[in-house]
């Protein structure tokens, strides 16, 4: 694993200071990862009607499938 940290000055008029910290774990071919299993609560109410969220989460759901692996499980409730 590697470690990478900046820091920079905050927005005018601020003495705040800001730290971004990047991590890196190592390269681990997919073969050897155990299985995933996901869960995921999605919000159908009204307020999900607003900007199109729903067919975010669709979409990004779709994308989600494309990525497993067969002895990967989803759950979505």
């Amino acid at each position: 694993m590697s470690t990478i940290s900046r820091n920079a000055s905050g927005p005018k008029g601020t003495q705040h200071r800001l730290l971004r910290v990047s991590l890196k774990a190592k390269t681990m071919s997919t073969a050897k990862l155990p299985a995933s299993d996901l869960v995921f609560l999605v919000d159908v109410s009204g307020s999900m009607d607003e900007q199109n969220k729903l067919p975010l989460v669709q979409s990004s759901m779709k994308m989600l499938v494309e990525q497993l692996r067969p002895q990967d499980r989803v759950a979505i409730t």
